[in-house]
């Protein structure tokens, strides 16, 4: 008999001991010792949402939304994570899930927020990923600072969650994988772009909690994986995801969703 609380170990996954399907198999080239890192969203007193254990369960409808820049957007291609993880999600208890594409290349936190009446109103309530920072660090050639500010970027995150929850739906917060410098995306701000991103990407940690939003910190995740920082990035590129960093992409995001219970 194993205790309550303890963890049963999986291939690749250390979850707590309570009986669930198992999910796709990924290719045994990733990382082994996977045990997710991830922070369970609870109740903000500022929009007070129904816990969303209870919401899930009763009103998602197996709908998964996922919103956020060319990352999002690429992963809807036929090689991309969407596959995997809708194809592993099928196998759960709750059946088949409805993956919405909410990304658009090139955008910033702030206009995602002026589309959500477009791309993603019309699909709630459901679980909602939030992944974006990437564009809003971007120092264009011609400027020094960056095209959406850092505490702008808290404001447009905040503003997100918000809506999400007024409209019965559970944000998930996620910390985007880390970057690596290329060469190519030249910032006019003459820094790197992982450096410039990095504070970015660090945020999103204590808006969640600040929130007390479920969050995904695929950083956390990948190292703990044994990853390297850059497991994710195609060669030549430093920002876009590989084909076996789609594969990863997709791994992690179920594990932490599982870990925040917001799966079955």
């Amino acid at each position: 008999m194993v205790a309550h609380g303890q963890l049963r170990v999986g291939r690749g996954l250390q979850t707590p001991l309570r009986p669930r399907p198992r999910g796709l198999r990924y290719p045994e080239t990733h990382p082994q010792g996977l045990r997710p890192l991830v922070s369970r969203g609870h109740r903000d007193p500022r929009c007070e949402p129904v816990t969303a254990r209870a919401l899930v369960s009763k009103t998602l409808h197996s709908t998964l939304v996922c919103i956020g820049d060319s990352i999002t957007e690429a992963g809807f291609s036929p090689l991309g994570w969407a596959t995997p993880l809708r194809a592993s999600l099928a196998t759960r208890a709750r059946g088949p899930w409805n993956l919405v594409n909410a990304g658009v290349g090139g955008r910033h936190s702030g206009e995602m927020l002026d589309r959500l009446n477009e791309l993603v109103l019309p699909h709630l309530p459901a679980l909602a990923l939030i992944n974006l920072g990437v564009n809003d660090s971007y120092h264009q050639a011609w400027q020094q600072i960056p095209r959406v500010s850092l505490s702008e970027f808290h404001r447009n995150l905040t503003e997100m969650v918000r809506i999400l929850r007024a409209r019965g739906s559970v944000p998930v917060l996620v910390v985007g994988h880390s970057l690596r410098d290329s060469g190519i995306f030249v910032q006019g701000n003459g820094r790197p772009q992982p450096e410039n991103y990095a504070p970015y990407q660090a945020a999103i940690r204590p808006l969640a909690a600040e929130l007390m939003c479920a969050c995904i910190d695929l950083p956390a995740l990948a190292a703990q994986a044994g990853a390297s920082p850059d497991a994710f990035v195609r060669e030549g590129d430093g920002i876009h995801l590989s084909p076996e960093g789609q594969l990863l992409y997709a791994r992690l995001l179920e594990a932490g969703l599982d870990h925040a219970q917001l799966l079955d």
